[in-house]
């Protein structure tokens, strides 16, 4: 009893986690419904339908055209026979009556008309053909004064009488009177179908008459409309043979001659026979063998002949629908077989796509964990093809990111120690404020990273004013860490030697020596200094491989240039040194040269670095010195604020599609003696 119970527990639990497992899958497939997301599996079972599907249909396609252009010919080439072959029949038939019943209605002419001898003589039983078993009557009708036909004689043929109501040729003649025929021209044949509708008195049968223009020579010729009536079963056994296609004669003037169907025939006798074949005999583009036409609403697949007699056609015709039903069985067996096919090709997609995507599902997984920030996760994808190959990289993708995530850890902390850096090298480098009613600096520092290389100071002596623009090799650390010496030597200078009075050269020297001891030549420093005396206006330059700085003069005591408008009557011009130095910490005992000019009041003077003129653009232009002085000589009457302010406009304007690729640095000095002015510049003058 107790193990009873306990499997009936195992069956209850059993069903349990059959149940959720259930409930779970339908939550599943409800999420992938509402978030549109779809398996890879399904996708590659989706894919593999199509490719089977295109194929099908492609195959199909093919074969179905292939078959129905060999069927179509097929047919066309069977109706042409089965139209040959009734065509060669009718034709010959039509030609043994109608050269019979010309020497007989000759003979009828002479004996019943001219002689009034009309006994009834059975004339057509001596003839070979069939006509004695046939004609129903000949009629004569002669154009009256009223200009239509009156008939002036009959002949019944005796033999007809016994077995059709005698008054057949009225019945005949009153649902078809002549009027309705015309007369034929001279020497042609024309074909009426007259056949009576079924009465009370008679049944319905098939009549053909054939009219013919008769001259007759005794007495006196007379020209006579002649209308002979016969059965035409003859037309309709011939008709009959093709059990293929429907066969017809058809008369461009009277419409339906004969049909294989005896109902078609008696419909259409004197009436109109609304068949586009005919429609394209009138117009002359439908006589051609083969034709497809659309009648009453079926399309038919039509063959066309002439008979030789002059307006008389012998048609046959195929409902394509009846002729392809075959082919549209084999159609509809086709795509039953293609559909079993691709619910096959789905079944075996279920089955195999869930074994082909299980390394991607890992990886997916994989993915997700990563996502999660579970760095530790690797693919373990076994596999002996591709997916293998994209598991490894994957976990090498993993490894790189970790390594990436360590690097980008260290990068951040060498950016915080950079901005430290800065702040410290910023706070050392910080511009000077000179403040003397004779001379006006304005200065302008631009670092291309966080910690520049450039660096610009200066100090006020007495009456003696100095001023350095320097700019240490590379960029980064190691060039502000050569800034940072050099600003230090110029304060350990100024405070050393204070109270003594230090020339360029032995300030350079001095600068030198302090750079190499500190940098050992790994950094060196190429810098300009400049002296100015306050009370004389002399200025002297020592440069260490720097840049010549450039002069606006102010006034001159030579006549002033032709000029532009908006530019200084003077042009702005280099104040070299003879012989260059060497840069500083390049050598512990470098020396260097000075050279004096003499400023006028209200000379501009211009240090700076190469990181202006070097500045390139985006098709790779520098800025050059042409572009340098050409700002400095427009605005040679402004402030020096202004000048700055315009100069570092240019140069930024120039390069603001690549940015800065060096630092820049430059220093503007005017000297400006107690009670001196700039004058403003002479008119320009134009000559002719």
């Amino acid at each position: 009893m107790g193990h009873y119970k306990q499997m009936g527990k195992f069956n209850a639990a059993s069903s349990h986690k059959k149940g959720s497992r259930a409930t779970d899958s339908i939550e599943k497939y409800i999420q992938m419904i509402r978030t549109r997301y779809i398996p890879l599996k399904y996708k590659f079972v989706f894919v593999l339908l199509l490719i089977v599907f295109g194929a099908c249909s492609a195959f199909f396609y093919s074969s179905y055209q292939t078959t129905y252009q060999d069927k179509k010919l097929f047919i066309r080439e069977l109706n042409m026979a089965n139209l040959d072959a009734a065509l060669s029949a009718i034709t010959f038939e039509l030609r043994v009556r109608i050269d019979d019943l010309q020497s007989v209605v000759r003979r009828i002419y002479v004996n019943e008309v001219l002689n009034k001898n009309s006994g009834g003589k059975p004339y057509f039983q001596s003839l070979s053909s069939p006509l004695g078993e046939e004609v129903l009557g000949v009629s004569f009708y002669r154009l009256g004064t009223s200009g239509e036909y009156e008939r002036i004689h009959r002949y019944m043929n005796p033999k007809k009488i016994a077995g059709i109501p005698s008054d057949v040729l009225d019945k005949i003649e009153s649902a078809h009177p002549p009027a309705q025929m015309g007369a034929p021209k001279d020497e042609e044949i024309s074909f009426f179908n007259r056949s009576l509708s079924a009465d009370s008195s008679t049944d319905g049968f098939p009549v053909l008459t054939i009219v013919l223009q008769a001259i007759f020579a005794d007495a006196r010729i007379e020209k006579l409309m002649v209308a002979i009536d016969l059965q035409q079963d003859f037309l309709r056994r011939i008709l009959q043979r093709s059990e293929v296609s429907e066969v017809f004669l058809v008369s461009e003037a009277s419409g339906l001659i004969s049909h294989s169907l005896l109902g078609s025939t008696i419909r259409y006798a004197g009436k109109t026979f609304n068949h586009p074949i005919l429609q394209r005999i009138s117009s002359g583009t439908g006589v051609s063998e083969s034709l497809e036409l659309d009648v009453n609403g079926e399309s038919y697949l039509c063959n066309l002949a002439s008979t030789g007699f002059k307006g008389l056609y012998i048609v046959s015709q195929t409902e394509k629908r009846k002729a392809f039903l075959a082919l549209q069985t084999l159609i509809h067996r086709s795509l039953m077989a293609a559909t079993i096919i691709a619910w096959f090709v789905v079944l075996l997609g279920i089955l195999f796509a869930g074994r082909l995507t299980k390394n991607i599902r890992k990886l997916t997984e994989a993915a997700h964990e990563v996502g999660k920030g579970n760095l530790e996760i690797r693919s373990k994808i076994r596999s002996n093809d591709e997916m293998r190959v994209l598991g490894k990289t994957f976990d090498n993708m993993i490894s790189r990111i970790v390594t990436l995530l360590e690097e980008s850890r260290e990068k951040g902390r060498m950016e915080h120690e950079l901005q430290t850096a800065k702040l410290v090298q910023t706070s050392l480098l910080q511009p000077p404020q000179i403040q003397n009613h004779s001379v006006e600096v304005v200065g302008y520092y631009s670092p291309m990273s966080e910690c520049g290389g450039d660096l610009w100071d200066g100090w006020l002596r007495e009456d003696k004013l100095s001023l350095v623009v320097a700019d240490a090799t590379g960029h980064g650390a190691a060039a502000a860490i050569a800034t940072a010496v050099a600003k230090s030597s110029i304060e350990t200078l100024n405070a050393i030697y204070g109270n003594q009075d230090l020339d360029c050269p032995q300030t350079l020297a001095a600068f030198n020596y302090i750079m190499h001891a500190s940098c050992k030549g790994a950094v060196v420093m190429s810098m300009s200094m400049v002296q100015l005396d306050l009370r004389t206006g002399r200025l002297t330059i020592c440069s260490a491989g720097h840049e010549a700085p450039i002069r606006q003069p102010a006034k001159r005591g030579r006549s002033p240039r032709k000029r532009r408008p908006g530019h200084a009557p003077f042009s702005p011009e280099y104040l070299k040194v003879k012989t260059t130095g060497e840069r500083l910490g390049f050598a512990p005992d470098s020396r260097y040269e000075p050279v004096s000019y003499q400023l006028d009041p209200g000379d501009t003077v211009l240090l700076y670095t190469d990181g202006i003129t070097e500045a390139p653009n985006a098709g790779g232009r520098e800025w050059g010195e042409s572009s340098l002085r050409r700002h400095l000589s427009k605005n040679w009457d402004q402030p020096l604020a202004v000048i700055r302010d315009r100069l570092s406009e240019g140069i930024h304007a120039h390069i603001k599609e690549v940015g800065q690729n060096d630092d820049i640095t430059f220093v503007l000095l005017r000297w400006m003696p107690k009670e001196t002015t700039i004058e403003p510049a002479p008119p320009v003058t134009r000559t002719a």
